[in-house]
């Protein structure tokens, strides 16, 4: 029976294999990770995220005012008049 690793160690895996450059068979092996183990828990974080996606509506406008929020790497920008419709949709998640 292999090592039980939480669910944080496996997303941890899995956005450390996305940065390696290594395919997902080199990576697990590298790391002594079960391969068809890995791969699932990469599925697993794909589905979280596209259950985590949460659409913007678009409004076609020309406006100068801009807000950047930068977190963790990615940097979104969009119209102030936005802020609210984002803030709200995610303080639903």
């Amino acid at each position: 029976m292999g090592i039980k690793f939480t669910e944080d160690e496996k997303i941890q895996f899995v956005e450390d294999w996305r940065t390696s450059g290594l395919n997902k068979k080199k990576y697990a092996e590298q790391n002594g990770l079960v391969y068809n183990s890995f791969k699932t828990w990469k599925d697993k974080t794909k589905e979280t995220q596209k259950k985590n996606f949460v659409e913007i509506p678009s409004i076609n406008t020309l406006q100068e005012e801009k807000i950047k929020v930068r977190k963790n790497g990615i940097e979104i920008e969009l119209p102030a008049e936005m802020l609210e419709v984002v803030l709200e949709k995610l303080s639903a998640l």
